[in-house]
């Protein structure tokens, strides 16, 4: 994992030694070895075999049998309480979809795959009731209830109780470890675990970010994610209204705002193998610029422009391999927000730059990029502080979420932080940023995000969007302090 020194320098760095190791590249192949250590370790507990299953189910099956809307398959059931069907369908090359109650899938930014919905054919015949085959494996629901999912030589993975209500669904267990869930500091000390997941985005001061996450990979041989529409935000962060309990002998998958549930089951018999079935299913990460490889010097207190240029030069005059800095509150005005008000203040600017630090952005941008070689990122609140800023985006229907950043005690930011699934923010807010990319902003470290479960991703997809806008070649880039699906 460790390779040679190469004499190789990056394009933004001339005036530095040769670059030894990224630690990117370092943490990259550490979790590769996990992965790998983990794999081999992997439960290999004999499976049922379903007699149906001659065979794995042939690649490129002509969907039948669903509805022209989600071509999914609906199984009726009996005694399911508020739910008479499940539904059925694929997701991608990788992944079978199961729906308890009516309505339509969930549009959901958890699910992007490139490859198209994989071809299902309809299984009639099974002991397991009906239900659908795919190239990468089936699902049958009998007409109890009990949903059972197979890979594609026909191996029993896991079997549900029978289905009693439309937002909990309970899937057998045989003792493999669980892995998934996201991460936060009570979290490092163990890779598998057992208990609830209660998916959450939290920054709690003096602790670190919190982020969990509504998925998982068990070595009895398959990964799930589950997906919810709605949620809450409290004081111990922003939720996403699905959570799962695992167990040694069992794993329950809950909707807790008692909506329809929905579950993706992937087949996988290795770690690796369940984590590519994820990465098909939510989209697979793009490879970042060049430069976000190399040292970035980050701090809240840039003094003035004096303070910058000497501090860049003394980097490149003492040969240090940095790429790019990172500004914070500063860069754009000259105090926090921290204590302003929900009517914002006049001296309290949003999308300009402070002229103590940045007299001519668009100068000193091309200055430092061109000159000294580092590319420059100014941090970024999900809310605003000015005063004829608020003042039009309360005049909006929608534009401003009714609570605050949450801190697991309480909120703070009342009344300013902007609703970034309102597509109408997103085009307001990144038609702000433009003249700031157009200066030569390279990239943004977006800061306090956890506003809702999906704020991040909204946010990052209002600022790529005005980036491709302006050159559709670059790569969009950011720094999240915390989750984004």
């Amino acid at each position: 994992l460790l390779v040679p020194a190469t004499e190789e320098r990056s394009s933004q760095s001339p005036a530095g030694p040769p670059r030894r190791l990224h630690l990117a590249l370092l943490c990259t192949g550490l979790l590769l070895a996990a992965a790998w250590t983990v794999s081999l370790i992997a439960s290999s507990t004999p499976r049922e075999m379903d007699p149906w299953h001659s065979q794995s189910a042939p690649v490129g099956l002509s969907g039948v049998s669903g509805t022209s809307a989600s071509n999914e398959l609906r199984v009726p059931i009996e005694g399911g309480g508020a739910t008479k069907w499940v539904a059925l369908s694929t997701r991608g090359a990788s992944a079978v979809r199961v729906r308890l109650g009516p309505g339509e899938p969930i549009d959901t930014p958890m699910v992007e795959p490139e490859a198209s919905d994989a071809a299902w054919q309809r299984l009639e015949d099974s002991p397991h009731g009906e239900g659908i085959v795919t190239g990468i494996g089936s699902v049958a629901v009998s007409k109890e209830g009990v949903i059972t999912f197979m890979d594609a030589d026909g191996n029993i993975l896991t079997s549900s109780h029978p289905i009693s209500r439309r937002d909990e669904l309970t899937f057998s267990a045989q003792g493999g470890e669980v892995f998934g869930r996201g991460a936060g500091a009570d979290d490092a000390p163990k890779l598998s675990k057992y208990g609830e997941v209660k998916p959450v985005v939290l920054n709690e001061f003096g602790k670190g970010t919190l982020n969990h996450v509504p998925y998982y990979y068990t070595t009895d041989g398959y990964a799930a994610l589950g997906v919810a529409t709605t949620g809450k935000t409290v004081p111990g962060g922003g939720c996403l209204a699905v959570t799962y309990n695992a167990g040694p002998e069992s794993i329950t998958w809950r909707n807790t705002e008692a909506d329809p549930l929905e579950v993706y089951l992937m087949p996988g018999s290795t770690l690796e193998l369940g984590t590519a079935a994820y990465y098909d299913l939510v989209g697979r990460p793009r490879v970042p610029p060049l430069f976000t490889f190399g040292f970035m010097a980050s701090r809240w207190g840039w003094e003035d422009h004096a303070y910058i240029e000497d501090t860049l030069t003394r980097f490149r005059s003492g040969g240090y391999p940095a790429d790019a800095f990172i500004t914070d509150f500063e860069w754009y005005t000259k105090k926090s927000d921290y204590d302003i008000s929900q009517k914002g203040k006049h001296h309290c600017t949003d999308f300009s730059t402070n002229p103590d630090l940045l007299p001519e952005p668009a100068m000193d941008f091309q200055h430092y990029e061109d000159s000294l070689h580092f590319k420059f990122a100014g941090i970024r609140k999900p809310r605003l502080c000015n005063f004829d800023a608020l003042k039009f985006a309360k005049s909006q229907e929608g534009w401003i979420l009714p609570w605050g950043e949450p801190d697991g005690n309480g909120y703070y930011g009342e009344g300013r932080e902007l609703n970034f699934s309102n597509p109408a923010v997103r085009s307001w807010y990144g038609e702000k940023l433009a003249p700031l990319l157009r200066d030569g902003v390279s990239f943004w470290w977006n800061d306090e995000g956890e506003t809702e479960y999906f704020t991040f991703y909204w946010w990052c997809k209002s600022q790529a969007d005005v980036l491709h806008q302006l050159d559709s070649t670059k790569r969009y880039y950011s720094l999240n302090r915390n989750f984004a699906p």
